[in-house]
């Protein structure tokens, strides 16, 4: 089981608790009495559901640790180090019962089925975790040192920062790793380190910030507060916390020279080196540097070019000559397609006036195989990515039978260059162009949730 079929079968085994979640809650808000026995009523049932789920998680979890284990070419002989599955006090649920009892039977429903998600992944994620960690010495001292700098600290830190002999001690990581492993337990192999690995569109400026840390357990004294296990004195906040909803996925990490996610990790870290060079201190209203830094960077638009992980669960189909006809000439209806610069549909985004034929083609032709976001509503799924200064956006159908993709739609989104045909009030029935400028964050309102009428 690789990355993208575990993060597809945590989302369907959540997807299964959901509905039951919000069912249990719906009918126990329902029959809500001032002496609350319907809290342990259903706090009972609902903890039965979620070790359910997370059992179901583990062993995914488990699955996952023995696949990456297997691709990184083993001893004969060795087994990986699966930690056992964790367990799950009701107090977990008491806790959200008591903290959304006051709200609408239909808004705690929400909350609580998000946070619930949440404990589910936590059983995989944990798991992974733990394949690093276990028996690791944490040193508090170096959360401390890692997260309490000021502006000028943080700056210097930076610029005295040994970028190459960081490289060669990560390369040092699997020798240490397996050097300890031999001492313990000559068939027994843990993980050198594990990494944060982003999937989705719902990672936080903290996600990025620790997935671009790469792998971050090497030794014991590496370990810091980065800990899945039982917390040491005066460490208050682990750094692989996870909030509601996170894409992130956690992954072993047995050779980092050959680590399929290592392209990742390095490409978030210059992303990331970027924005902090880049940050504009006299916004920043933080004493957190680094996570405000990137906060800015997705504020201003500005976001990681990092495929989709999941993107490699959908089976798009090849990208036609009738499809790329489409999306440049459009259809003789005059309203569909049409998106070569100059062709002037209303309503319509164009290509920036520079771009060939070609050059549209191979865009559109990168976005299928490595969208940095990918997006679903009703039967559409939407791929984005941003290439030379433009965010493409691929856009499939699914059909309600077989399930199965077609090519839908293509075209640019936003970006440099782009411009979208409005109409053009001071003449009649003609159109003036708009320039699109390059901006993420206009992908993330065009799919986040529409807000109740109150």
């Amino acid at each position: 089981m690789g990355l993208a079929a575990l993060v597809s079968t945590l989302s369907q085994i959540i997807a299964a608790l959901t509905p039951r979640v919000a069912r249990l809650v719906l009918t126990a808000f329902a029959h809500r009495d001032p002496e609350g026995a319907w809290k342990a009523v259903a706090s009972q049932a609902l903890t039965e559901q979620v070790r359910q789920a997370r059992t179901q998680a583990y062993q995914a979890a488990r699955e996952f640790i023995i696949t990456e284990f297997a691709a990184s070419d083993p001893a004969p002989g060795a087994m990986p180090y699966i930690p056992s599955a964790a367990g799950y006090p009701q107090q977990s649920v008491d806790t959200l019962l008591e903290a959304h009892a006051t709200k609408t039977p239909e808004d705690a429903a929400a909350a609580i089925s998000a946070a619930l998600a949440s404990h589910v992944r936590d059983a995989a994620r944990q798991t992974i975790e733990r394949t690093a960690e276990d028996g690791l010495t944490p040193d508090p001292g170096e959360q401390a040192a890692r997260t309490h700098l000021d502006t000028d600290q943080y700056t210097s830190l930076v610029d005295q920062v040994d970028w190459q002999a960081l490289a060669d001690e990560i390369d040092h990581i699997d020798a240490e790793a397996a050097t300890r492993a031999a001492e313990d337990t000559p068939h027994l192999v843990r993980a050198a380190s594990w990494a944060r690995v982003l999937t989705g569109p719902n990672n936080c400026p903290f996600c990025i910030v620790v997935a671009s840390r790469g792998p971050v357990y090497g030794s014991a004294e590496k370990a810091g507060a980065l800990t899945a296990t039982p917390k040491p004195p005066g460490v208050d906040t682990p750094s692989n916390r996870f909030h509601t909803g996170c894409d992130c996925a956690v992954v072993p990490i047995y050779n980092t020279a050959t680590s399929p996610y290592r392209q990742q990790w390095e490409t978030l870290e210059r992303w990331y080196r970027d924005q902090i060079d880049a940050a504009d201190l006299d916004r920043i209203r933080s004493d957190n540097i680094p996570i405000a830094s990137v906060r800015q960077a997705l504020q201003d638009g500005r976001r990681p070019d990092i495929p989709d992980i999941r993107a490699t669960d959908y089976n798009l189909p090849d990208f036609t000559d009738n499809n790329l006809h489409h999306v440049l000439d459009g259809e003789p209806d005059g309203r569909r397609g049409g998106h070569r610069s100059g062709t002037g549909r209303p309503y319509k985004t164009e290509f920036p006036s520079e771009w060939s034929d070609e050059d549209i083609r191979d865009a559109i032709s990168q976005t299928m195989a490595a969208p940095s976001k990918v997006a679903t509503k009703d039967a559409m799924v939407y791929f984005y990515r941003e290439v030379n200064g433009v965010i493409v956006c691929y856009q499939a159908r699914r059909h309600q039978r077989t399930g199965e993709l077609s090519f839908y739609a293509a075209y640019p989104f936003n970006g440099n260059g782009v411009v979208r045909n409005d109409r053009d009030k001071d003449t009649p029935g003609g159109t003036k162009q708009t320039p699109i400028p390059l901006n993420w964050n206009d992908v993330d309102k065009k799919h986040k949730p529409a807000k109740k009428n109150s």
